[in-house]
């Protein structure tokens, strides 16, 4: 049978089963694989297609990509929305917390000038968080707490202080004593120049704040600053017990150590800005506090006893010193001495120069001679340090 297949299966027989459409479509292959316009023409079409999908892939792309943007905004100003409406609201607690502070002012309406007698107060007798008025039309020494009462211990915190009243001629001083208080506030003084504001109370900070010193304030009872800073402004006479917060004496500001100092615990900075001075009265009356004398600031030293003073502090200086009217540098470092008596300043801590520094003899006394002699050897950092000319210093270092 397989035999009788293979005569069936001839080349005459595949020709003669060949149709007409077959031919057409062998032709048009043909024609296809030799004509070259033609096959161009299918190319193109299909470059044509490939063009059109590749615009609508990178159109969905884009479209994508344009949605999570819009998405990622719209959240950034919820976010911010929501921010902001978070501020608002702290700070209306904040002003509402503030606006509960009650403000107690001395009206001296009592029978006596008596701390605890509610007839001199507005609101009766302080108590902790008050803000405290002293306006005052007579000289007034106030004790805090009972008029016996010695203990050491603070019992009364008090936000704020703040001394109005006064004149040129009429009130001579207006005196706190007592016992210790808290201050969480700052110290405000508005007195006139010719009232003397005297704290006998030892004070302890309880919070970062200012003493703005407007008339001037002797701090006499003594003052633990703790951990926290205390920025000074005005004229201020101090006798700082201890703490290790940080101490920055403003522009115009001069801040003066009236007594020595021999608590080691003082281990605070002392910054003294430009203008500003800070000034020592007695021996060690900066403890071991770090001074930062910057650029136009100054270390002042006031009649050094007998014509001596030895600084065991660490200092940095900055810059040239001070200015005033009478002479146009007193220096980062100038003396005062007691007149015709020559004075020595002897620094046995490290001082560190970051610029080139003068020191000065305060123009007044530039009869007696001041000599710096310092004991350690001075970190210069590439800057110089040099007296004032014509001001009778002496420089000697190691």
């Amino acid at each position: 049978m397989i035999d009788d297949l293979k005569k069936d299966i001839t080349v005459d027989s595949i020709v003669n089963n060949i149709n007409d459409n077959d031919i057409e479509n062998i032709k048009t292959i043909d024609h296809i694989q030799t004509n070259p316009t033609t096959n161009q023409s299918i190319h193109k079409r299909s470059n044509k297609k490939l063009i059109i999908l590749s615009i609508i892939i990178l159109l969905i792309i884009v479209a994508i990509f344009t949605f999570f943007i819009y998405r990622s905004n719209n959240k950034k100003v919820t976010d911010k929305k929501s921010i902001t409406k978070t501020n608002s609201l702290i700070n209306n607690i904040s002003t509402k917390k503030a606006n509960n502070i009650r403000i107690d002012s001395w009206t001296g309406q009592g029978a006596n000038d008596n701390w605890n007698n509610p007839g001199n107060w507005n609101n009766g007798i302080p108590k902790n968080g008050d803000n405290i008025v002293l306006n005052m039309s007579k000289e007034v020494a106030l004790k805090i707490g009972t008029l016996n009462s010695n203990d050491n211990m603070p019992k009364l915190t008090i936000n704020n202080i703040t001394f109005s009243g006064g004149s040129d001629t009429g009130v001579e001083s207006i005196t706190l004593s007592g016992e210790p208080i808290i201050l969480t506030g700052g110290i405000t003084n508005l007195v006139q120049k010719a009232t003397d504001v005297i704290i006998n109370n030892k004070i302890y900070l309880d919070n970062n704040q200012s003493f703005k010193n407007g008339g001037g304030v002797d701090y006499f009872g003594g003052l633990n600053i703790s951990r926290y800073n205390l920025s000074l402004y005005g004229s201020s006479t101090f006798n700082l017990t201890s703490g290790t917060g940080y101490i920055t004496v403003e522009p115009t500001a001069n801040l003066y150590f009236n007594y020595g100092i021999t608590n080691s615990s003082l281990n605070n900075t002392i910054e003294v800005m430009p203008n500003g001075i800070l000034s020592e009265g007695s021996a060690n009356g900066f403890g071991n506090a770090t001074l930062d004398i910057n650029n136009g600031g100054a270390l002042e030293f006031v009649a050094p006893n007998n014509g001596k003073e030895i600084i065991n502090n660490s200092i940095i200086l900055s810059g040239s010193g001070v200015s005033n009217s009478i002479n146009t540098n007193q220096g980062a470092i100038f003396t005062i001495p007691s007149p015709s008596i020559p004075t020595t300043i002897i620094f046995n801590g490290v001082i560190t120069l970051e610029g080139n520094t003068e020191l000065g003899n305060y123009i007044g006394n530039a009869s007696a001679p001041v000599t710096y002699d310092f004991t350690t050897s001075i970190q210069y950092n590439g800057y110089t340090l040099k007296p004032i000319p014509n001001n009778n210093v002496t420089i000697t270092d190691v």
